[in-house]
């Protein structure tokens, strides 16, 4: 535990800039560097495979006949994965969301809403 001199701290009793204690109380490591080494692993194992996984991704979005021991059988195009290879080419559409309700009292109507999922809708208002 870090010592309580005031010379670390405001006068509020936050860590003064530059302690080591500031931002981070507990001396726990961030998530983000803790498995920083194992991303980058990973992103080097799989940089030698992406070709190949964008061809994986091509077949499967343009559909594929296979020959196998059991027979042939073809799989139609594959929705999601042109919808995959469309949201990482020309990026996600935006999604639209609309509102309706008393415009004047936004949180009535929220708590109305919850209200009606929790207890049912007895068409009152609160």
């Amino acid at each position: 535990m870090p010592p309580l001199d005031q010379e670390n701290r405001h006068p509020r009793g936050q860590f003064r800039e530059g302690n080591k204690y500031a931002g981070n109380s507990t001396g726990r490591v961030p998530d983000a560097k803790k498995y920083e080494r194992l991303r980058d692993e990973a992103k080097e194992q799989l940089a030698v495979e992406v070709p190949q996984l964008i061809r994986n991704m091509l077949i499967l979005a343009n559909g594929v006949t296979v020959v196998g021991e059991t027979g042939v059988y073809t799989k139609a195009p594959d929705y999601k994965a042109n919808e995959y290879l469309l949201n990482r080419m020309l990026g996600k559409p935006q999604e639209h969301v609309e509102v309706s309700g008393d415009v004047d009292n936004p949180l009535v109507m929220i708590f109305n809403t919850a209200l009606g999922k929790i207890y049912g809708d007895s068409g009152e208002s609160y």
